[in-house]
């Protein structure tokens, strides 16, 4: 992470973050020491505490094997984490509570995605 005022010289960086480098951080609105982080053919977006960043806090997991950037936001009141996965499915956390890994709701967003080539869902 850069500061915005110098961004020449890092201020910290995430070790343990699995498998590859990082694609996308969003801080917690109410806990500027909480950072998720999600990271390249990751299957989990990892939660950290920017005081120590050697171990993540917690892993909130979803499917993404792929190189695909696949993003998540935090809701403005700091209670609920989004995020999509490779397959098309949606997830919701719940960060009020970082020790339940697993989401509070998963459902399916669409069927298959158009082609182009063939005109028809794939």
């Amino acid at each position: 992470m850069y500061s915005e005022d110098t961004g020449a010289n890092p201020l910290l960086h995430f070790e343990g973050v699995s498998p590859g480098g990082v694609t996308h951080l969003a801080l917690h609105p109410l806990s500027p020491t909480v950072v998720f982080v999600g990271s390249r053919k990751s299957t989990s977006i990892q939660v950290y505490d920017v005081r120590d960043v050697s171990a993540p806090l917690a892993e909130l997991p979803r499917l993404g094997t792929t190189n695909q950037r696949l993003l998540f936001d935090v809701d403005p009141w700091g209670r609920y984490l989004t995020s999509g996965d490779e397959k098309g499915h949606l997830h919701m956390w719940d960060i009020s509570d970082l020790t339940r890994g697993e989401p509070i709701w998963s459902g399916n967003l669409h069927t298959g995605v158009f082609s182009l080539f063939t005109g028809k869902l794939v």
